[in-house]
């Protein structure tokens, strides 16, 4: 049996709405509010998703990469983490108050669009994902918690080798001022590369 209930499919767009706004009491700043301020931008994954239980097999432990990036965080930033809307609902009732508990860290709406906040912030922190892609692409610093992923050949992309310490990591963002014209550069060499190993389906119907 696939496990689908009358009762939870019933009941899922309320249960959806209350976690909305259960995330929402949590959310006091968008990307107005973070005009001149310097960020490392942090959008959570959906759970249990593809991208972190295979493609990042060796880490996939969001909110402790969270606590280790705020652990190391230079006292001039701040984290912004952004939920995907997929994942409303899914988390631990207590999962946002941890995070919340981080004085250096502030939730947005996961409503706002997260490519804004991409072109925005001072570098992108991602296990895996789209955003942690969109963000090396354009050249902007990504510090990568997945040995797997791809981007990870890029000079502006940080794998974090030592769990211990990332403040090496920041440094480096700090001093190259990025995106410089190496990292735009390298980025838009990365995706004409991929695009070319891209093909067309035809008659696909998805």
């Amino acid at each position: 049996t696939n496990n689908s209930y009358f009762l939870d499919e019933t009941l899922y767009p309320l249960r959806y709405r209350k976690a909305y706004y259960d995330c929402q009491k949590f959310v006091k700043h968008n990307l107005k509010s973070l005009k001149n301020q310097k960020f490392i931008f942090f959008p959570l994954l959906t759970e249990p998703e593809i991208a972190i239980h295979s493609v990042a097999d060796d880490f996939f432990f969001q909110l402790s990469a969270i606590n280790m990036l705020a652990r190391d965080l230079p006292a001039d930033y701040v984290i912004v983490v952004k939920e995907h809307l997929l994942a409303l609902g899914r988390r631990p009732r207590d999962f946002y108050l941890q995070i919340a508990d981080l004085k250096n860290v502030l939730l947005v709406d996961p409503v706002d669009i997260g490519l804004e906040y991409i072109k925005r912030c001072n570098a992108v922190a991602c296990i895996t994902g789209t955003a942690a892609w969109e963000a090396a692409v354009i050249g902007k610093p990504v510090i990568s918690f997945s040995e797997n992923n791809s981007i990870n050949i890029l000079d502006h992309v940080f794998y974090v080798h030592d769990n211990r310490n990332l403040r090496p990591i920041f440094d480096e963002i700090d001093k190259s001022n990025y995106p410089n014209k190496k990292s735009i550069f390298d980025g838009a060499k990365f995706f004409r590369a991929f695009q070319e190993k891209l093909f067309i389906m035809k008659n696909f119907n998805y």
